[in-house]
């Protein structure tokens, strides 16, 4: 199983490890970069990267946990977009859905683990956004998202530790 993302990738991995350590049948390949995203494709390009690592490691599934970092600006056309603007909007829906058709076209089931709820309203705000996002990509790819939302808020709605 090769495990994808962020920061949030590594730690999902290290419990994937911890849950499968006494199965020999399943291997966890974790290959996150925690400071990546869709937002500095300059810096790391998820839709090109992700190719490369099912090519090498021809996984059975991989898990997608991958976002946290993305609420910054965006290039647009050369202008800088604010976070979940229109024109924000339209470009990172455009890379999450590169990055889902390269998935799908390796033909490898895959699982998009979205983002939880955070301490900071306005982060909260925006991963419930991303999320959306995610699970559209997800679904229409022939993958499935996985909610983990309900784990981190109280009945209100709430953040919880």
């Amino acid at each position: 199983v090769l495990v994808v993302g962020d920061f949030m990738a590594t730690g999902l991995a290290e419990g994937l490890d911890t849950a499968f350590a006494e199965n020999n049948k399943v291997r966890i390949v974790v290959r996150s970069n925690g400071s990546s995203g869709f937002v500095r494709d300059d810096f790391y390009n998820w839709p090109e990267q992700i190719k490369q690592l099912i090519e090498t490691e021809k996984p059975a599934a991989v898990i997608v946990m991958l976002g946290s970092n993305d609420r910054q600006q965006l290039r647009v056309n050369g202008e800088r977009e604010q976070p979940r603007s229109e024109a924000w909007t339209k470009e990172y829906e455009r890379r999450t859905e590169a990055f889902g058709k390269a998935i799908a076209s390796a033909k490898v089931p895959y699982l998009w683990v979205g983002m939880p709820a955070f301490k900071a309203p306005k982060m909260t705000s925006d991963m419930l956004a991303f999320n959306d996002i995610y699970r559209s990509t997800a679904e229409s790819h022939g993958g499935e998202f996985v909610d983990i939302w309900d784990g981190f808020v109280d009945e209100e709605g709430a953040f919880v530790t």
